[in-house]
């Protein structure tokens, strides 16, 4: 025995319109969930001054300039900022710099006794390494005849 609705057509309106509403939310909490949860920012630091607390930093691909101590948003939930220590004398000083998830510090990705990578660019370092930094590796054509034998 099946039973049949009559629905009239406010309500079937209201219906759709509650059912889009619905869809909507969803979309836009997945979304949220991903910026916030998932995603992490991408930074390279390109040079950092730690004595005076400016470094020049690539987030996500754009340049940037970070100074001081105050945090600045990279994208949603994260941010970016130098970390200080106090010295005996009260002094603040810059020593590291900090990315943070909701204004806490998620990881440190550069600190002031870190020794930078010398020689070769880590990003390109087998193109360097094995091609001269011609950005990929070519073989090297030798010509070979029988006097090489010798």
């Amino acid at each position: 025995m099946a039973y049949k609705f009559d629905i009239s057509k406010g309500e079937e309106v209201l219906l759709k319109v509650a059912s889009i509403g619905a869809a909507v939310l969803a979309i836009v909490s997945v979304y949220s969930f991903y910026w916030n949860n998932i995603w992490k920012p991408k930074v390279d630091v390109k040079e950092v001054d730690f004595n005076n607390g400016i470094a020049k930093i690539e987030v996500n691909g754009k340049p940037f300039v970070l100074r001081g101590d105050s945090p600045f948003l990279i994208k949603f939930d994260w941010g970016i900022k130098f970390g200080y220590t106090f010295r005996s004398d009260g002094k603040r000083v810059y020593d590291r710099i900090e990315i943070l998830k909701r204004n806490m510090v998620q990881r440190v990705i550069r600190e002031a006794g870190e020794v930078k990578f010398t020689g070769f660019d880590e990003k390109t370092f087998w193109n360097d390494a094995f091609d001269g930094g011609k950005g990929g590796l070519v073989a090297v054509q030798r010509s070979f005849n029988a006097n090489d034998n010798k």
